[in-house]
């Protein structure tokens, strides 16, 4: 018996778009919805398809696209002169050698009041403290 060839144009079981498979006629028949006779002939002939198209809103487009780019490069190397020049007054500038954001030191806080008080370090054993103490 005879197979048809089949090319499927939708997903069928294992197979998916593109899949190219042999059946016998009677299930080809039933295969319509999903595959399509297939022509090894006429797909090499739609490989060589040449197409005729014109081009000139696309190559117009190219062109405003390329002079907004000079005008852009051209904005761009003024504002680069412009920060040289900037930087070149900022290094001649003598600089400022005062610091405005370094805080003062706080002072320290006087260690002979804190023991007056009895708040600090805890009392020494054996020392002048302990004989008070007795």
């Amino acid at each position: 018996m005879t197979k048809t060839i089949l090319k499927f144009f939708k997903a069928h079981g294992p197979y998916v778009k593109g899949d190219i498979a042999g059946f016998d006629p009677v299930k080809a028949a039933k295969l319509k919805s999903v595959a399509r006779p297939y022509d090894a002939e006429a797909e090499k002939n739609l490989a060589t398809v040449t197409l005729n198209m014109d081009t000139t809103e696309v190559q117009a487009m190219i062109a405003d696209a390329e002079a907004e780019f000079a005008s852009k490069a051209a904005d761009l190397e003024a504002r680069e002169a412009a920060l040289a020049a900037r930087e070149a007054a900022l290094e001649s500038k003598p600089e400022d050698t005062t610091d405005t954001t370094t805080p003062a030191p706080t002072p320290a806080p006087d260690d002979a009041k804190a023991k007056k008080a009895g708040k600090g370090e805890p009392p020494v054993q054996g020392g002048a403290d302990a004989a008070a103490n007795k």
